[in-house]
């Protein structure tokens, strides 16, 4: 459970001070403490620590929906990384209504109609995930002018 009197004091010293890192930091360190992974993900982020992406995995096998090409879609270990979830959310409608062309008047025409699963799998094993990715520098090179 959330200490909500610390939760404040916290926000009221980020509110005070907006350029301290480590503060963020701290908060963060904190929030996990309390089993708020999401929000200790956003205060690291703000941090400069990483940046949180969105994806759509299968829970039954831990594979990420991803896009191959025009219109092919796989479940694989890598998956497509969106900014938030609105944006998955998007796209899922986008690619599971049913859409054609009306030749006889020439529009390209969609339905909504709830489709039963996701790519081949059933709703009830899908989930959309929150994943913190963070910075770490493995190598820095000059940049090289011709």
């Amino acid at each position: 459970m959330l200490d909500k009197k610390k939760n404040r004091e916290f926000l009221k010293a980020i509110k005070e001070n907006p350029n301290d890192l480590d503060l963020k930091k701290v908060y963060a360190d904190f929030l996990e403490e309390q089993n708020e992974p999401l929000l200790a993900a956003q205060q690291r982020a703000k941090a400069g620590q990483g940046h949180i992406v969105y994806k759509v995995r299968r829970k039954s096998d831990g594979l990420f929906l991803n896009k191959k090409g025009y219109s092919k879609t796989v479940w694989d270990s890598e998956g497509i990384s969106y900014k938030n979830k609105y944006t998955v959310n998007s796209f899922l409608k986008r690619n599971t209504t049913d859409h054609y062309f009306d030749r006889s008047n020439g529009e390209f025409k969609h339905t909504f109609a709830r489709h039963k699963d996701c790519h081949g799998t059933p709703w009830q094993d899908v989930e959309i995930v929150a994943v913190f990715c963070t910075y770490q520098i493995v190598e820095t090179t000059k940049p090289e002018f011709d």
